[in-house]
């Protein structure tokens, strides 16, 4: 897992982050495979997608720390907790819906 400013770091350089949002977690792994032959090093899978969880498995284990994955539409901080538990370097929420000083959070 990479730390806070390698994850700053990263997203100024690489300015682009793909959203994972609706896909089959069947073919998530693929997508993301081809996002990354295209140079997408940043993806965020949403959480109003099914098995959110399950796919940031799979791609933090097919992909391992050749791309930053994101979790995404995060609303509270039980998601953020699961999120970061299945491999997710970064938390996006489309407003602060948790405290973002929350020590489980750091």
């Amino acid at each position: 897992m990479s730390n806070k400013l390698e994850i700053i770091s990263a997203i100024k350089k690489y300015k682009v982050c793909e959203i994972i949002r609706g896909a089959e977690a069947e073919k998530a792994v693929k997508i993301v495979q081809s996002l990354f032959d295209g140079g997408i090093k940043l993806i965020e899978v949403t959480f109003n997608t099914d098995k959110a969880i399950e796919m940031i498995e799979a791609i933090k284990r097919t992909m391992g720390d050749k791309m930053y994955v994101g979790a995404g539409t995060v609303l509270d901080q039980e998601t953020a907790i699961l999120a970061i538990n299945a491999g997710a370097e970064f938390i996006l929420s489309p407003s602060e819906h948790f405290r973002r000083n929350d020590q489980s959070l750091q």
